[in-house]
């Protein structure tokens, strides 16, 4: 079913939400994601492989896609890398085996908006595909935005210093967290995994307000200022 829309009845439906590619190899779980994202009102799209999902992207356009990072051929690393390099501009969701998170953060490095581990959790799946979609609309409206202005002769404020510092902040932030929730809260992993010291990590766990809500982490990150 490479490259092909459905909905949950099986039928197509060409204009049915947006545009999401589901890229892994096994074809149970892209059916299974097929069928909750088309009932979320998605167009689902799905591909086999790194190489399909390349194919399917450059004559579709997807609006986002899932992509599993254990492929077979090119893998999704490689995929991802690809999709950049063409130009490729939707939100990128990596999926990938629990306990190999390792290339997940790269991923996020090369620019993936998020990774989730298998067995996936369909719920939380769909509110980070809700999230990277509002995300990537609203920048989408922010350009569009731009561009007017700038087609009638006023031009945008340049941004304040500030401006730059909170979004660079708000995605180590992610990066932070996701590394130590997929390490389950083991701060010498997470630290590891973010090649930083365990206690710069601390530090900025305690920047960023965490742990004073995640008892396991305080407990845990006290040690060092013993």
């Amino acid at each position: 079913m490479g490259g092909e829309a459905y909905t949950p009845s099986g039928g197509r439906d060409q204009d049915k939400g947006y545009r999401i590619l589901v890229v892994d190899d096994e074809p149970s779980l892209r059916h299974l994601l097929g069928f909750h994202l088309a009932r979320a009102g998605h167009r689902v799209l799905d591909a086999g492989s790194g190489e399909e999902a390349l194919r399917v992207a450059g004559t579709e356009v997807p609006d986002l896609v899932l992509l599993d990072l254990g492929l077979p051929g090119i893998d999704g690393l490689e995929t991802l890398r690809r999709l950049r390099d063409r130009g490729a501009e939707a939100p990128v969701i990596v999926m990938t085996a629990h306990g190999s998170v390792d290339a997940a953060i790269d991923a996020m490095k090369f620019g993936a908006f998020d990774f989730l581990t298998k067995p996936l959790d369909v719920d939380r799946l769909l509110i980070v595909v809700r999230n990277a979609l509002s995300l990537s609309q609203l920048s989408r409206q922010v350009h569009t935005l731009r561009g007017e202005l700038h087609s009638v002769g006023l031009t945008t404020r340049p941004p304040a210093h500030d401006e730059f510092v909170v979004p660079l902040d708000e995605v180590e932030r992610r990066h932070i967290l996701r590394a130590v929730e997929a390490c389950r809260g083991n701060l010498s992993q997470a630290a590891r995994l973010l090649d930083i010291g365990r206690t710069t990590l601390y530090r900025k766990l305690q920047r960023y307000g965490v742990m004073g809500n995640e008892p396991a982490l305080a407990a845990d990150g006290a040690r060092l200022d013993a």
